[in-house]
């Protein structure tokens, strides 16, 4: 899937607008959309207040860089989250790599075809297995998680990408399923990192030298402790899973995602709009 490209400037005319979004998404050979970057507005990242009850967490070990926390929304999007934990089970989005960034917008991933040595194909793969949207009320604002599509309803795949900054043109088109909690500086050097911009050697806005994702692994619901007698410790059963049912990206251990050739979120089936996410 596409990833979002920046509104071209207002010097330019009409024609020349819509002639420089469609070589955009032709560039990124699947033709399907990614968000657009219209409206969007950086501000400062505060780590995001909790939110009611407990939640599981997904932790993208990005290479050189640390990590980057994700808390999943399984109440917003239950089926979006269990499909993002399979894949991270079975490892799916291990040594992929950010092939879409677009600064002070987004950074977009979870595409299997980042793997290879080709970075003509990055962005076409991840869509064999399609979700259905589940769209909700939340926003999509600094450091929201959201998968990309095709530029049509149900056409989520593997890619996903994460907003650094306020996006609230793309709500209502997005599944979103995480926001982060820590590591956002991250996500912003990615956002930053020289890129591809015209898609001279690939799809557009491909960062220069890979950004890879080494290995996304889900940290399971911790229940508190609460203090019973002196001395005694009581584990309510009733607050959530043990340590050891968390899932960890590769080992499968229990139960519990695009870019250039995927639509973006905001991007019509067929049509091309350079400001919007493409899955």
């Amino acid at each position: 899937m596409a990833a979002p490209r920046p509104r071209p400037g207002g010097s330019l005319t009409t024609l020349a607008c819509a002639l420089a979004a469609v070589i955009a998404l032709a560039g990124c050979g699947g033709g399907d959309g990614a968000p657009a970057a219209e409206a969007s507005q950086k501000v400062a990242f505060e780590a995001p207040a909790p939110l009611p009850g407990p939640r599981e967490a997904a932790v993208l070990a990005i290479r050189d860089l640390g990590e980057i926390r994700i808390e999943l929304l399984s109440d917003k999007a239950p089926k979006t989250v269990e499909h993002f934990k399979k894949l991270a089970a079975a490892g799916s989005f291990d040594g992929t790599t950010f092939h879409r960034v677009i600064p002070d917008f987004m950074i977009q991933g979870g595409d299997p075809n980042t793997r290879d040595r080709d970075p003509r194909n990055d962005g076409k793969g991840g869509g064999g297995q399609n979700i259905s949207d589940e769209l909700s009320d939340v926003s999509h604002a600094r450091g929201v998680v959201s998968i990309a599509n095709r530029g049509r309803p149900n056409t989520g795949g593997s890619q996903f990408f994460i907003v650094v900054s306020d996006s609230p043109h793309l709500d209502g088109n997005y599944s979103a399923f995480g926001r982060v909690t820590a590591g956002m500086e991250i996500a912003d050097k990615i956002a930053s990192t020289p890129r591809d911009e015209y898609g001279r050697y690939g799809p557009p806005d491909r960062p220069l030298e890979n950004v890879v994702v080494e290995s996304v692994r889900i940290e399971p619901i911790v229940a508190p402790t609460v203090t019973g007698a002196p001395g005694e410790e009581v584990t309510p059963a009733s607050t959530g899973a043990s340590p050891e049912e968390g899932t960890r990206a590769g080992d499968g251990t229990s139960a519990s995602g695009e870019a250039p050739e995927e639509t973006a979120p905001g991007t019509a089936a067929g049509a091309s709009d350079p400001t919007r996410p493409k899955g």
